[in-house]
């Protein structure tokens, strides 16, 4: 890139360690930091330290408003401006009487996706029979949370694995309510596109991103580790089916605002 920069009028980088890499090169003036993950990644060296060599780029795209304002401090060409989703979600016909009775979570199953304590929730949630959990999504602790889901006998949790992302569509066109109990995020997409499909959502909040896709139209954004509450507005989406079904189809109807063609222009404006 320093050898070839001069064929270019912009560079936009997607990596933060080469976006860092560039600010000692002679293409920093024309490079554009987008970043896909929250500005704490990387640990306090990036985060005290290296991006403050931001300041040497031609401007930075930010995922949430916390990234936006901690890089205002840093440059004076940041914007806000998130991942496309995809047409496959944004072409959703949303039908509830193709939904089973389906609480689905997707991600990868390492600590700080905190999906045990998701599996504690469930087991103190009195499930009606009719319904079914499902964890989408692999990691490195895989074998200690499934572990940990039959040492508490929760039956009613089906583990499936790793996904392909053009199974997933299936599963959100099949569930009902999408949670999220991580503890820290980017910009979590699997919330942007359970709503797409027609999912209530019930996520922590957490830094960052839930509390910028989560609201009164589309479910609830519950303190971070309040497991009462999480449990509470689980026990009642599961036994007040006409709500749910509202906030469904509420949730269906919120996620327009995420739709491409607000995103391109946004990037029409950076690069225009």
């Amino acid at each position: 890139i320093n050898e070839n920069h001069h064929q270019f009028d912009e560079i936009i980088t997607c990596w933060y360690k080469l976006s860092t890499y560039l600010t000692y090169t002679e293409a920093a003036p024309k490079t554009i930091a987008w970043e896909h993950i929250d500005h704490r990644v990387g640990g306090l060296v990036f985060l005290n330290l290296l991006r403050k060599r931001y300041s040497r780029l031609k401007g930075i795209i930010a995922l949430t408003e916390e990234s936006k304002i901690f890089y205002e401090k840093i440059h004076g060409n940041v914007f806000k401006i998130s991942n496309i989703v995809g047409d496959q979600y944004e072409n959703f016909e949303f039908n509830l009487a193709k939904k089973d009775n389906t609480i689905l979570l997707a991600s990868r199953l390492d600590p700080e996706k905190n999906v045990k304590e998701f599996i504690n929730i469930i087991k103190e949630v009195d499930l009606p029979k009719d319904w079914k959990v499902m964890i989408a999504g692999t990691g490195f602790i895989a074998d200690e949370v499934q572990a940990h889901a039959e040492r508490l006998k929760c039956d009613n949790i089906q583990f499936l694995g790793a996904i392909a992302s053009e199974k997933m569509l299936e599963l959100y066109t099949k569930s009902k309510i999408f949670c999220m109990t991580s503890l820290g995020e980017g910009l979590p997409t699997t919330l942007i596109e359970a709503i797409f499909c027609g999912n209530a959502l019930v996520s922590y909040d957490c830094p960052t991103g839930p509390s910028e896709i989560v609201n009164e139209e589309n479910g609830f954004l519950v303190p971070l580790r309040d497991k009462q509450m999480f449990k509470e507005k689980l026990d009642f989406l599961v036994k007040n089916p006409s709500d749910l079904a509202k906030l469904m189809q509420s949730a269906h109807i919120d996620a327009n605002k995420w739709k491409k063609e607000i995103i391109l222009e946004k990037w029409k404006f950076v690069l225009e």
